[in-house]
Parts: structure tokens; sequence; C-alpha cells
């Protein structure tokens, strides 16, 4: 977009439309990463003891 010159205010919300797609996919992994690998290795330890 930079070098097709266009807009400043279009490029602009490519970014932001970006880093929000950006975002949500961390918290997608996040959360998925919470939801399996923390709470397995809670019930390994819990079994452990």
């Amino acid at each position: 977009m930079v070098k097709k010159e266009r807009y400043c205010k279009d490029i602009l919300i490519q970014i932001s439309s970006a880093e929000q797609a950006l975002r949500s996919l961390s918290n997608n992994i996040l959360e998925n990463h919470m939801r399996t690998c923390i709470t397995e290795e809670k019930k390994r330890k819990q079994r452990s003891n």
C-alpha cells in the first residue's frame, strides 16, 4: 500500500486491522494453552501427591 502511495488513513486502518487479528490469535493461543497444558500439568501434580 505504501509503494502504491495509498492514502495514509487507509494504511493506518489496514495496520489496525492486522494488529487486531494478531491480538485475537494471540488470545486464542493463550486460552488454548491455559485450557490444555496448564490444566494437564496441574492434574499431573495432583496425581503425584
